[in-house]
């Protein structure tokens, strides 16, 4: 590179140098020999005639000794000095130019340092630029992700393909299909079920009337037996139906109100409620005062969600042991019940649906899985424990209800 650098210098200074020689310059002319000198970056140089006898020379004044024959384009080492000669053409002079090994040394490193300079312009530059280049293909990548992450049961609505780039809107548009395809048969479904539970309400309701009027009209022990049976499935079909327009809500996306409620008041008449319920109603035992907490939950979700806790600690809870209610803590509503522990993998089935934790009861396995449902879909935390600290054994559901700004 130096050499390719020093052969480029003794061609530029080549025309200049001859006319110096042919007196088509003056030779004293110190304005034209500093401009020589600083377009040859102050090499030495001898210019030879076709006879090789030299005809003009650069001042020597550290006796510089040129090599004694070059042919063209010929390079040379000597003393510490790095020699070229160029020619423009046969029968013309001869130029032989020189650069000392230190000058040599100060253009590598004058060159080095501007490379070095232009890569760190460049590279953060260029880094700068990848990045930002990045971000601009990234956004609308990440935009349509976060639209897809977004779709789950209660959000089935299209992604605008116009948001995201041209090669993606095909997939997007066969995810829009899909997502609505998904919408009608969900949509179907939901409406099957609240349908068939609202229909069979009035009926089951009718025949259950019935039956009780038949029983205490009839005077035969057997006849009454077999329809307090035939009551007591129809009772059963009762708490299906109730259960199946409950899952119908919950799936729905019933959670959340525009209006905040109060929780107590929401628990007290629940209580109010089941306390009227023989068998039920002198077991509940509420713990605390109550305070007022104001929260977004819906009404109907939450007095759902209490009364499935209530039904199910009564239902499954130990026979005759009393159920706490405890609201001693704003905000946490506690149902505890004595009863069998349950292990890790029990307490998690509890939030599946057609799992109860205590198999050896009657039940739907219903109860605590729209329990769970409605609790995600109200921002609710809730945990279930086995057992409750400080006991030997039992249930407890704790309920973390958000508070209203």
């Amino acid at each position: 590179m130096l050499d390719l650098l020093l052969m480029q210098t003794a061609l530029l200074i080549y025309p200049d140098v001859v006319d110096f020689a042919d007196g088509a310059k003056p030779h004293g002319d110190e304005a034209d020999r500093r401009a020589l000198a600083e377009l040859g970056n102050t090499p030495v140089y001898q210019l030879y005639g076709v006879d090789g006898v030299v005809t003009y020379r650069s001042p020597n004044p550290n006796g510089i000794v040129f090599p004694d024959t070059l042919a063209p384009s010929q390079f040379v080492s000597r003393d510490g000095y790095r020699f070229v000669s160029v020619q423009s053409a046969i029968e013309k002079p001869l130029l032989v130019v020189g650069l000392s090994a230190a000058k040599r040394n100060e253009h590598m490193l004058e060159n080095l340092a501007g490379l070095l300079g232009a890569l760190l312009l460049t590279i953060p530059a260029g880094f700068l630029a990848v990045q930002l280049s990045s971000r601009l293909i990234r956004r609308p990548v990440l935009k349509l992700a976060d639209q897809i992450s977004a779709v789950n049961e209660q959000n089935l609505k299209d992604i605008d393909p116009e948001l995201t780039l041209q090669e993606l809107r095909p997939a997007v548009e066969s995810i829009n299909h899909l997502t609505t395809r998904l919408e009608q048969t969900i949509a179907a479904e939901r409406s099957f079920a609240a349908n068939a539970a609202h229909e069979l309400r009035t009926p089951s309701a009718t025949a259950l009337a019935h039956l009780q009027h038949l029983r205490a009209s009839s005077d035969d022990a057997g006849l009454r037996d077999r329809i307090l049976k035939a009551e007591d499935a129809l009772k059963s079909l009762g708490i299906i139906v109730e259960r199946l327009l409950q899952l119908s809500r919950a799936d729905a996306g019933l959670g959340t109100a525009e209006t905040a409620i109060d929780a107590g008041e929401i628990l007290r008449l629940l209580l109010s409620e089941r306390s009227g319920r023989p068998g039920s109603g002198d077991r509940l035992q509420m713990i605390g005062s109550g305070e007022r907490f104001l929260t977004f939950v819906d009404a109907d979700a939450l007095a759902i969600i209490l009364g499935n806790l209530i039904d199910n600690a009564l239902a499954h809870g130990a026979s005759e042991m009393p159920v706490e209610i405890d609201i001693s803590t704003p905000g946490v509503i506690v149902v505890r019940n004595r009863g069998a522990c349950l292990t890790p993998d029990d307490l998690e089935g509890l939030r599946r649906r057609h799992e109860r934790g205590n198999r050896k009861t009657e039940g739907f396995g219903l109860g605590l899985a729209i329990v769970d449902a409605l609790c995600r879909q109200a921002n609710i935390d809730l945990r279930y424990t086995s057992p409750p600290m400080g006991w030997s054994d039992g249930l407890e559901v704790r309920l973390e209800l958000p508070a209203a700004p």
